[in-house]
């Protein structure tokens, strides 16, 4: 599963930054499904992306922390950014994981739905890439 962060993702070089996660099997999805629900969820600790084994960061580094308010992605310095949602944004997040965690899914979700406003950074979930 590849990990990346595109600015500006949109043609033409205008509208939000993205990262993506892309390149990945259904067991892979499982995992990070899981591993969201085990340490934010259920422990209330961060999850690093970037150091789980299945995980291959491109040109970011991702942290995803719990919040009172779901915040979305933002970035904390060049190429590292946090994702901060409350517990029940996390679970909603896994929920719509769920179509991609079966082997030959096609498609792609948006890991939330936020105010672009306030939320500068997308998060994607694709098989290959596109949105």
């Amino acid at each position: 599963m590849k990990l990346e962060y595109l600015a500006k993702a949109n043609a033409g070089g205008s509208g939000d930054d993205l990262i993506r996660l892309y390149d990945f099997t259904a067991v892979e999805v499982q995992l990070l499904a899981h591993k969201i629900k085990d340490s934010l969820v259920l422990k209330g600790k961060a999850l690093q992306m970037e150091p789980l084994e299945f995980i291959n960061p491109v040109n970011c580094k991702l942290n995803l922390t719990l919040s009172d308010t779901d915040n979305g992605i933002h970035q904390d310095a060049p190429n590292r950014f946090t994702c901060a949602l409350t517990r029940s944004g996390y679970l909603r997040m896994v929920d719509l994981m769920e179509p991609l965690m079966k082997e030959g899914s096609v498609g792609f979700q948006w890991l939330y739905d936020l105010s672009s406003d306030a939320t500068p950074t997308e998060f994607l979930l694709s098989p290959n890439g596109n949105w």
